[in-house]
């Protein structure tokens, strides 16, 4: 028999699971507390007692999907057979395919980025200081292997987190990037992007690459 602990965490899960479906098709601005609660087969009075408002449960949302993708990434850094260049480019390319996956499967979802954004861009700040650690990870280990030379990793990971590969999402509607063909044109550019700043000495020293191959498997 579960605990009350248990049935409340089981409980916040269905919210979660069925809000984040109605922010994907019915826009988050559009969607109210009584909609969410009805999704949930509950009262509108039950559904406050686990979240005090819609945006609370925005934020939740936006956490759990942050959740997921930090694992992505650290499964990909825990890849012991990866070189650091492949490791790199395996980790571009999961982060498009994540992106382009939610993109493609919740057009509306882009109201909710848009309040997240705003609102909550602490949230965002600890997601993004969580993937540069993983990325200078994987820069310490090409260093240490003699695949990198990287004089500053902690700047040369800001640099690689701050490229057009990583930000496109944030800068573009979703309605627009689905009209992408995502496959090509978004792995692509983020693999060109990418080893462009690890490849070519341009930054002050920052990050020069010995031997890093950045190859599209497919």
């Amino acid at each position: 028999m579960k605990t009350k602990t248990e049935t409340k965490k089981d409980t916040k899960s269905v919210i979660l699971s069925k809000s984040e479906d109605r922010f994907s098709y019915y826009e988050f601005n559009k969607t109210t507390m009584a909609e969410i609660a009805k999704d949930c087969d509950m009262s509108a009075a039950n559904l406050y007692r686990y979240f005090e408002n819609k945006e609370e449960i925005g934020v939740a949302v936006v956490e759990q999907c942050m959740n997921e993708k930090e694992k992505i990434f650290r499964n990909v850094v825990q890849m012991t057979e990866l070189s650091a260049g492949e490791t790199l480019e395996k980790f571009v390319i999961e982060e498009l395919n994540y992106l382009c996956c939610q993109i493609s499967e919740k057009t509306k979802i882009s109201e909710l980025v848009q309040f997240i954004s705003t609102h909550r861009m602490d949230i965002v700040d600890a997601h993004c200081g969580k993937k540069k650690a993983l990325i200078a990870e994987v820069m310490a280990k090409g260093n240490a292997s003699g695949e990198f030379e990287i004089a500053d990793i902690v700047a040369a990971a800001e640099l690689a987190d701050r490229q057009p590969a990583f930000e496109a999402g944030a800068r573009r509607k979703a309605e627009d990037l689905v009209e992408l063909e995502f496959g090509d044109q978004l792995i692509h550019r983020g693999l060109a992007v990418f080893s462009r700043y690890l490849r070519e000495n341009q930054l002050g020293g920052i990050a020069v690459v010995k031997a890093a191959k950045f190859r599209l498997h497919r």
